[in-house]
């Protein structure tokens, strides 16, 4: 078996370590359950399923890419709230540039004030 590490796993699909790491913590904290298994009858000489059997790597895979989709939804999530934040603040800023600053005094006026 091939150990492969965070760095090599990361910059296959082209993500970050990071986002990488999240995603199998996720996936690790709140694990997803096992399919059910197909009940086959044996009446007769089977063929072979279509589909591959799945191993344990196979389901832990799968469990990491729904992990990652579940991040990918949240970022998407929170870059949409900064982008509000962003229009919003944006519209204050705008806002304020309209409104012309108080007249400024001289220093020695300011002084006899």
């Amino acid at each position: 078996m091939a150990v492969v590490t965070l760095g090599e796993a990361a910059r296959l699909p082209g993500l970050g370590k990071t986002t990488l790491a999240r995603a199998i913590e996720l996936a690790r904290v709140y694990p997803f359950p096992a399919p059910a298994a197909d009940t086959v009858k044996a009446t007769g000489p089977t063929e072979p399923l279509a589909t591959p059997i799945s191993t344990g790597a196979t389901l832990a895979l799968e469990a990491q890419i729904a992990g990652l989709r579940e991040v990918g939804e949240l970022l998407r999530r929170q870059l949409d709230d900064v982008r509000e934040d962003r229009d919003r603040w944006r519209g204050q800023a705008e806002r304020l540039a309209l409104i012309s600053p108080p007249p400024s005094r001289s220093w020695w006026r300011w002084l006899a004030g």
